[in-house]
């Protein structure tokens, strides 16, 4: 899969996952206005570091985000897949029309 086309907002997706949304009241795709990144998320990181039994709840909630995750990276996917430009033929279609 080529992602140049994608660069830019790969980078706006992840650097808002990493470092939080950058204005309390500005816009942001992943995470709700004003939440801070995983770099801000101390208390998730211990979390991470001390193992522990997890609910049944928790795991579902994990579970549910790696699905959520994973949907979305598919959707990136296929728009790169799809996203090639008109045939000549649709071109040609488009003018005969006009």
């Amino acid at each position: 899969m080529n992602t140049g086309s994608f660069a830019p907002l790969l980078q706006t997706l992840f650097t808002e996952l990493v470092d939080g949304s950058s204005e309390p009241s500005g816009r942001t795709y992943v995470l709700n206005q004003g939440d801070g990144g995983l770099l801000a998320a101390d208390a998730w990181a211990a979390v991470l570091r001390t193992p522990r039994e997890v609910s049944d709840v928790e795991a579902g909630w994990l579970a549910g985000s790696v699905a959520h995750f994973a949907y979305h990276m598919g959707a990136i996917r296929q728009i790169d897949r799809t996203t090639r430009g008109p045939a000549a033929e649709d071109e040609a279609r488009a003018l005969r029309r006009s």
